[in-house]
């Protein structure tokens, strides 16, 4: 007997949780240490009174895996929770050994409880975390990442709620980042807040990256003019804990808040935890803010290349400036998902801006529009709000409520349209705003700084496209008084004296035959037949030197195969040159009429056929020269169609030269256009 208590006074005094049962596993002992932690006395845990002390969850599992043991004497152990005198459960390892007799008979059983909650939240914990960052790697928005995180560390902080802001990019205000078991109304009250120190406890951690601890919200005398402390309580907020998110350069992203019903303070467990739990937080904010700045590049680089594909293919194709124009206004309608726009241009050295056009239902309109025509043509910068800002700033602003907003004198107009937003965005040129495009939105838009990054490079594009399009008039008008000016030249230079030669000389033929001297007379007649052929042929020479230009450097198969190289460069349509047969030379008009035949006919294929093969082949016999070009695009069906791809005037060139025109073409199946020219015809000396 002695012994037996010696043995219960040793076990009592083990740290740990010990017990031994008879072989029909009914509880006979159990030390000191369990009905401490447990709060039982010996009389309520021995025989099968200690189940009341596992967790509910638990103990269908453990009393099955218990029972299991006790036939087979065999040693075990598994995981249950168990509850303190406090009520609060801890996880603990239950371990039972069998004791057996000298003749192998089952005599008892011994156990050990041991505590493990500790190494099962942290396991828990890691499991969190990794689920975590799987969540963020998914590629899955920073609102569910966040509030995943923040579920997390409401299961390792009993009775403890997470909430988490974020610094906008401006750093100047605090934006909702996840509260899934915050109030909603608490939470919309904090979105927008001032990162200052005046603005409650997450603001304040924001504006100077430390720590900010609330022990009593009815205690505090901070933040009285914000009335936080009355928000906090209102919502039934006792204890605030704020932690600022500092990323990799130092630079405060947002705040990790946990918040407690009741007063009270963190222990350094807790602290601990909440600084890592912040680290986390800074790792999944800054790798999907990396994430989205990729894809925010990757927008605005796909954005710009097909606005600048556009805007090329549109130059290549397009002779006309306002259908360039149209190409370009079109592709940025598609890429902001806009109804339409106008563009307003600074007039230079002045305060008044011009009005150029306006794009809608897919029409570039003028002053010459009645509706717009109404508008003054010029308005003053200042007149005109947000002019103004986007002066001073370079930047777009948006003005996001037309109806309700400030008035601006085109209002009524756009809101007949049913226009409800405008994206002012300047047009810059040399870093200085030269004037502003409102892009107009049937909805209320708002937009992110990737989407204003965007709306900035596609104007920039329209931009370019307009400063091309001006180049290129200028270019035109440059050639076309170059041409005037030297055909003002041949005609000053010989016709307009061979011709002053031709009137002296019949002055003098008339003179000489009214004093009767007619031979003199035919001698004057003479010299006035011969200056005229020589005018004739200057007149000649000056009319021919406005052939192509190309043609004066290349033969003709040459310059059709460069000029088919030239209009298909950087477009989707890819271009075949073939010449067979042994070439020969064809006269003068004739090469004019097929070089402009062959740029015809592949411009009408850029514009209209949707092609993505063209194909020019000539053929040489000894009869005829045979050009056919064909295409693999939607074709059409000539009857059904104007003669706006320009067929009846290539009918007339080839008619001119004598030759044969062969057209065939059906929807669907593309289009061959076959000339013939008999080299019979043709003066080939």
């Amino acid at each position: 007997m002695s012994t037996l208590i010696d043995s219960r006074k040793a076990l009592d005094t083990i740290p740990g949780l010990v017990w031994s049962s008879a072989p029909d596993g009914y509880i006979s002992y159990l030390n000191q240490r369990w009905l401490e932690f447990t709060g039982f006395t010996l009389e309520q845990g021995v025989g099968w009174g200690w189940r009341d002390a596992i967790h509910p969850d638990d103990l269908p599992a453990l009393e099955a895996y218990w029972r299991s043991l006790l036939p087979t004497g065999t040693e075990g152990e598994t995981e249950a929770r168990l509850k303190r005198f406090d009520g609060s459960y801890r996880w603990f390892l239950f371990r039972a050994v069998p004791v057996f007799t000298d003749e192998g008979e089952l005599e008892e059983w011994y156990g050990q409880t041991t505590d493990i909650d500790d190494l099962k939240r942290t396991e828990a914990r890691l499991a969190g975390e990794s689920r975590v960052l799987k969540i963020a790697a998914s590629g899955k928005p920073l609102a569910t990442v966040l509030e995943a995180l923040c579920l997390l560390v409401e299961d390792n902080f009993d009775s403890r709620l997470c909430g988490i802001v974020l610094v906008d990019p401006g750093g100047v205000k605090l934006v909702h980042g996840a509260a899934p078991s915050l109030p909603g109304s608490y939470s919309a009250a904090i979105h927008g807040r001032p990162v200052s120190v005046d603005s409650g406890p997450c603001a304040m951690a924001a504006s100077l990256g430390e720590v900010v601890i609330t022990p009593d919200v009815l205690l505090e005398t901070r933040w009285q003019e914000y009335a936080w402390c009355e928000l906090a309580l209102e919502h039934g907020l006792r204890a605030c804990w704020s932690t600022p998110i500092h990323g990799t350069t130092g630079k405060v992203l947002g705040t990790f808040a946990i918040y407690s019903r009741e007063p009270g303070v963190p222990g350094q467990e807790l602290s601990d935890m909440i600084d890592h739990f912040a680290h986390l937080a800074s790792i999944v904010i800054e790798r999907i803010y990396a994430v989205e700045a990729l894809h925010a590049s990757q927008h605005i680089a796909l954005g710009q290349y097909h606005a600048l594909r556009n805007a090329l293919d549109a130059l290549a194709q397009e002779s006309e400036p306002d259908k360039i124009l149209h190409h370009v206004l079109c592709t940025m309608n598609q890429q902001l998902d806009s109804h339409s726009c106008s563009l307003w241009r600074k007039v230079e050295n002045s305060d008044y801006m011009r009005f150029e056009f306006a794009f809608e239902d897919g029409v570039v309109v003028t002053n010459s529009d009645p509706i717009l025509s109404t508008i003054s043509p010029s308005l003053k910068i200042d007149d005109v709000w947000p002019w103004p800002e986007v002066f001073r700033t370079g930047k777009p602003f948006l003005i996001s409520d037309i109806p309700n907003g400030t008035t601006f004198p085109w209002q009524q107009h756009v809101i007949m349209l049913g226009i409800r937003s405008i994206l002012i965005v300047p047009i810059l040129v040399q870093g200085r705003v030269e004037g502003v495009i409102g892009i107009r939105f049937t909805r209320r838009r708002d937009f992110a700084a990737v989407d204003l990054d965007l709306a900035q490079a596609l104007t920039n594009q329209l931009t370019l496209a307009l400063q091309l399009i001006r180049l290129s008039n200028i270019s035109q008008e440059a050639a076309v008084m170059a041409e005037r000016n030297r055909m003002a030249r041949d005609i000053h230079d010989t016709l307009a004296q061979g011709f002053a030669g031709v009137v002296v000389q019949l002055e003098a033929a008339a003179d000489a035959n009214a004093r009767g001297l007619y031979q003199e007379a035919e001698q004057h007649l003479g010299r006035v037949s011969e200056l005229a052929r020589n005018c004739l042929q200057e007149a000649r020479r000056s009319v021919h030197a406005l052939r192509p230009q190309v043609l004066e450097t290349k033969s003709l198969w040459e310059a059709l195969r460069d000029m088919q190289q030239a209009m298909t460069r950087d477009t989707t349509l890819h271009a075949e040159f073939t010449l067979a047969g042994r070439s020969r030379s064809v006269p003068p008009p004739w090469e004019e009429n097929l070089l402009h035949i062959g740029q015809e006919i592949l411009a009408n294929c850029l514009r209209h056929a949707k092609a993505s093969h063209f194909s020019t082949y000539i053929l040489f016999s000894e009869q005829s020269v045979l050009m056919r070009c064909s295409d693999d695009g939607i074709g059409f069906d000539r009857h059904l169609r104007s003669d706006g791809f320009g067929l009846r005037g290539i009918q007339e060139r080839v008619e001119g030269m004598a030759g044969k025109f062969v057209l065939r073409s059906a929807a669907g199946d593309g289009t061959t256009i076959e000339i013939e020219l008999p080299l019979s015809a043709a003066n080939l000396e």
